[in-house]
């Protein structure tokens, strides 16, 4: 299964929590952050995903993160 369709259900999977990249690339197990950050970049705008600045369902964190609405 390719990466960008992992992030996509695993955001879709905590909805409606939304998820900074960081927990993404954790939680996956992926190598790199900013690869993650590129393929939430590129679903953001999409069917029902956004990116806005709001505390991580995960970590708790404020930041960027991505939801499923």
């Amino acid at each position: 299964m390719a990466t960008i369709y992992k992030v996509r259900s695993l955001v879709i999977r905590i909805s409606p929590e939304p998820i900074c990249d960081t927990c993404i690339t954790a939680r996956l197990n992926l190598p790199e952050q900013n690869y993650v950050s590129k393929l939430t970049a590129e679903l953001a705008g999409f069917d029902r995903f956004e990116k806005i600045n709001k505390t991580c369902g995960l970590c708790g964190n404020k930041k960027k993160v991505i939801r499923y609405t």
